[in-house]
């Protein structure tokens, strides 16, 4: 991502820095132009508003170009695959309705050879090919800022040998498991209808013009605007190579969407270990951790739902962690593109600003609101720069929209049961069942009586709280419990068609962390440390227990109706 590198002390700077990054504004505007999913008056605004932000920018900032040659050479070939995977991502989502645009035809028809088949397919290429350097330069600043970040923070420096063989060996597992769940069955990638098969995920419709890569795909609206400028890093090469790799007889898009996915399980491995860093647990300690919360359903379902929690995870846990480490070290405030990507990829982590901020809003009102306008700041910055204004228009409507979602029919009785559901699904299997309606469909069953489970969960959360309130990252997670409860159950978002366990990754983690908090806070009170890698030991086998049939009896449901 661009950021202002230098303050210019005059008009020659000035000139100096658009002579260096001259390139910028015009490669920017033009790969938001190849971005368009539609071209109609309202989108085209998009294009001028993307080329003077980063004209601004341009003359901010100092020449990028010796950032971008100083950069090692892995990492130039992995930004460059990264680069031509959101290219040809883009030209599979856009090319077609570029072509297919009958203003863009009547445009062309008044031009020399404009109305020849290969008009409108070349101009598409032209201005994505243009568009793709500014791509790369942006990669290239991101990669570099993001290992900064890590680095700052120690986040990857300390992990043990033993710790790398198991994450590397849940990987292969996860692998493997779901590259044979999805070569048995497109349920969970490709399937006809693109909606709620399984649960009320949207899975097939988001890797349907790739969300992950796809600025102005439909679902990167108001509640995620920046979420393809924070995943496509990790997922464009990714793309490339299924996108390259033979069909071998698989419906067309699945190997796209399965490399995808593996990139998501990297990043969905890489945020569980920064979630058991919050409780600064030794290297034994972090992987007792990850491996109870990998046996819990909301970890074993995450890898098979294409959704965007993942990703919205992943930078929720890099903002948890900065937070933490930087309250712990008395350091400075986390760094803004952290804040930015965790709000972006969804909006209701702007919550992690406020709460990120080492400013105290009632001593040091002045500094605390500075800090919060100069993270908002950036966050308009990179709105307008990447063209996203579009989600702006027609916001009325969009509210509207949204509202299908808040459970207003239901009674505060009905939310309170469905969340206590939820936070027993955090754990262990739902209740669940196919549904004949429209199409067949795995389905949670209706919450109609209070869970005991979730109930102890929530009431063991709030008194982990209690006794470990001299944490910082139980302060957090309980925040973040707090946030989950006015979601959830005030606004009641998702209880209208009876889908929080889409949320579960999204929110479970902090009632994970409490519990986990107060099983250290037992085992200290006890004096026995040895206790924690027991308890870990009995919860990791009857999590197992309970899940395993489980996710085999959605498996078995999605093989029987959506076999490939």
């Amino acid at each position: 991502m661009l950021r202002v590198l230098k303050s210019p002390r005059g008009k020659n700077e000035l000139l100096n820095n658009l002579k260096g990054n001259w390139f910028i504004p015009v490669s920017g505007m033009l790969f938001v132009c190849s971005s368009l999913r539609r071209i109609t008056l309202s989108s085209l605004v998009c294009v001028p508003v993307s080329f003077l932000t980063l004209l601004v920018i341009a003359l901010l900032t100092e020449s990028v170009i010796p950032h971008v040659k100083n950069d090692r050479t892995g990492h130039k070939l992995f930004w460059l695959l990264t680069t031509i995977g959101i290219g040809l991502s883009n030209y599979d989502c856009c090319s077609r309705k570029w072509v297919a645009s009958p203003k863009l035809a009547g445009l062309l028809g008044r031009l020399p050879f404009g109305d020849s088949a290969w008009a409108a397919p070349a101009l598409y290429i032209c201005l994505l090919v243009l568009g793709l350097p500014f791509v790369y330069v942006c990669l290239t600043i991101f990669g570099q800022k993001l290992r900064a970040v890590t680095a700052k923070h120690r986040i990857f420096s300390d992990i043990s040998k033993t710790e790398r063989i198991v994450y590397a060996l849940l990987l292969a597992v996860i692998f493997s498991l779901t590259t044979a769940v999805f070569l048995d069955t497109n349920a969970f990638s490709v399937p006809d209808p693109n909606y709620n098969v399984i649960y009320t995920s949207d899975s097939p419709f988001l890797v349907k013009n790739n969300v992950y890569t796809h600025l102005f795909h439909l679902e990167n609206d108001l509640r995620q605007p920046l979420f393809a400028i924070f995943a496509a890093p990790f997922t464009g090469a990714a793309y490339l190579l299924g996108r390259l790799l033979p069909a071998f007889g698989t419906p067309a898009g699945l190997l796209p969407a399965l490399f995808t996915n593996f990139a998501q399980i990297v990043m969905l491995i890489a945020a569980c270990f920064m979630m058991s860093r919050l409780l600064r647990l030794s290297a034994a300690g972090r992987m007792g951790f990850c491996l109870l919360f990998v046996s819990t359903y909301t970890f074993i379902l995450a890898p098979l739902m294409m959704e965007q929690y993942v990703v919205a995870f992943f930078w929720l846990m890099l903002a948890a962690l900065c937070t933490v480490e930087g309250k712990a070290a008395d350091a400075d405030e986390v760094d803004d593109m952290v804040l930015i990507g965790a709000a972006g990829t969804l909006l209701t982590s702007v919550l992690c600003t406020p709460l990120a901020s080492r400013r105290s809003p009632l001593r040091e009102f002045r500094q605390w609101f500075g800090s919060m306008l100069r993270t908002a700041g950036g966050f308009v910055l990179c709105v307008l720069a990447f063209g996203r204004v579009d989600v702006l228009f027609g916001l009325t409507a969009a509210f509207g929209g949204f509202s299908r979602y808040d459970g207003e029919a239901l009674t505060l009785s009905g939310k309170l049961m469905q969340y206590s559901v939820f936070l027993k699904n955090v754990f262990v299997r739902p209740e669940a069942a196919v549904s004949m309606g429209e199409f067949p469909s795995w389905q949670l069953l209706p919450a109609e009586t209070f869970s005991i489970f979730g109930i102890i969960v929530f009431l063991l959360a709030a008194l982990s709280v209690v006794l470990n309130r001299d944490k910082p990252a139980v302060v957090l997670s309980g925040c973040w419990a707090a946030f989950s409860l006015v979601v959830l159950v005030v606004l009641g978002w998702g209880t209208a068609e009876n889908g929080l366990i889409l949320y579960s990754l999204y929110f479970g983690w902090a009632f994970f962390v409490l519990l986990f908090a107060l099983m250290q806070k037992l085992c200290e009170a006890l004096d026995k440390p040895g206790l924690l890698p027991v308890l870990c030991a009995v919860g990791i086998v009857t999590l197992w227990v309970f899940n395993v049939p489980a996710i085999r009896e959605l498996i078995d449901f999605a093989k029987t109706y959506y076999p490939i």
